[in-house]
């Protein structure tokens, strides 16, 4: 599976959100969200930027979509109120 796809995956079946919606948290518009899923962005120099505001956005492993490496999602740390509290 190629990067495109790998967004369009994200997007359709694990975000469910339409290209405008998706568009609108990245600050791009819906034609530049198709156009990187039909991997025919105008200015490919976009894509490196893009992508990783998709990863910093959406808390996308960078690793998943660019080489297709599991997990799909960054492991967060978990945060305890009570460690906390006792610290």
């Amino acid at each position: 599976m190629e990067i495109y796809e790998r967004i369009r995956e994200l997007r359709k079946n694990h975000l469910h959100m339409n290209q405008t919606e998706f568009g609108e948290r990245l600050g791009v518009s819906r034609s530049v969200i198709k156009n990187i899923e039909l991997n025919a962005l105008a200015r490919p120099e976009q894509k490196l930027s893009l992508m990783k505001l998709i990863c910093s956005e959406f808390d996308v492993n960078e690793d998943w979509l660019l080489n297709g490496t599991d997990p799909m999602f960054v492991q967060s740390d978990t945060f305890s109120l009570d460690d906390f509290v006792k610290s």
